[in-house]
């Protein structure tokens, strides 16, 4: 049986004894000369029969737009891009491009780090993603919400649900069923994003990093519910200051939705209660409705007037007036108290 040993940079082909095996390892090595120097990547399979040897090549190309990424990281020159070079790479950040695979990473036998960065149009990219069994931590970043479900986006967690430790999403919309099978996950960062629709209770992480979030955004997609199971299973949840402004502001949600008597109530009503609290208790702010119509730009102005402030229901339970965004933070915060899933 004929081995490759890649670290080997040459050997006598004299040393062969059988001419005719002599000739066709002397053409196999022409292949693979010139394979590498022209930068493509392979994958090699051995198959041996009593007296024949052959190897099946399936050439795994990448794209120049992620080689000169590669080499400004690696701090070499686009043309030393080789098998070998992708073989020793530990970490890696990449910008995603619409139309270019990344199925190259297969050929990063020791990666480790992995971070990617997408445009809204480019999220396809990632079920281009193979598996990588060296890898450890993945971070996954969007300009714009990208959305991963169960149908949309999901196979590079498929692919590597059994080695994955750490993982960071942000700007990222999580569907059900789509990070809760990563058996090896040891923590879950999140960031940006609002929407999280994934089942707490079959979450397999020691920790939970939110401390991207002020507090008043926490409650919109971590409910009292939630977090007690958590709590209750010895994940240790990481808040931006600590747990205690978030619980207090559980408790004004919880005030409220005492005031609907909802216990009798359908889900319908319940969400009909919701609905006629926030427009009954909020008011558009007249000075940003103003600069609206008259098309100003009004991002100066929202941020001295601290709608925002800690998060998106700051507005809804401190201020005095209100923005659209306060209105649906308020909306799905306490949609998440009654156990009825929404989205922001």
């Amino acid at each position: 049986m004929l081995k490759i040993n890649k670290s080997l940079s040459s050997f006598d082909i004299r040393d062969i004894d059988n001419p005719v095996k002599r000739a066709k390892v002397l053409i196999l090595g022409t292949i693979i000369s010139v394979n590498l120097y022209s930068g493509a990547t392979f994958e090699e399979s051995y198959s041996e029969t009593k007296d024949s040897y052959t190897i099946e090549k399936s050439i795994v190309d990448i794209p120049n737009y992620y080689k000169k990424q590669i080499a400004k990281e690696c701090g070499i020159s686009i043309d030393s891009i080789d098998y070998s070079i992708l073989e020793n790479i530990d970490s890696l950040t990449l910008k995603a491009k619409k139309d270019y695979s990344l199925e190259f990473l297969s050929n990063c036998s020791n990666l480790k780090n992995l971070c990617l960065s997408f445009k809204k149009n480019n999220d396809y990219v990632l079920d281009t993603i193979p598996e990588i069994n060296s890898l450890e931590n993945l971070t996954i970043k969007a300009n714009e919400n990208l959305e991963i479900s169960e149908k949309v986006n999901s196979l590079v967690f498929e692919k590597n649900k059994n080695n994955l430790k750490n993982l960071c999403l942000d700007g990222v919309i999580v569907g059900p069923n789509v990070i809760e099978n990563l058996s090896s996950l040891d923590s879950l960062t999140l960031v940006t994003s609002l929407s999280y629709d994934f089942d707490y209770s079959k979450l397999k992480v020691n920790t939970l990093d939110i401390s991207s979030y002020g507090k008043y955004d926490v409650p919109i997609f971590l409910s009292r519910t939630n977090y007690n199971y958590l709590v209750n299973n010895n994940v240790d949840i990481v808040f931006n200051g600590g747990e205690e402004g978030y619980l207090q502001i559980l408790d004004r949600l919880d005030n409220i939705i005492e005031s609907f008597d909802i216990e009798n109530k359908s889900e319908r009503e319940q969400m009909n209660c919701i609905m006629c609290y926030v427009l009954d208790n909020l008011k558009y702010d007249e000075d940003v409705f103003n600069a609206l119509d008259n098309d100003e730009d009004v991002s100066s102005l929202i941020i001295n007037k601290g709608f925002y402030d800690e998060g998106n229901l700051k507005g809804a339970l401190e201020n005095d007036t209100q923005i659209c965004g306060n209105y649906a933070a308020l909306c799905k915060a306490l949609l998440n108290e009654i156990g009825i899933n929404s989205f922001y």
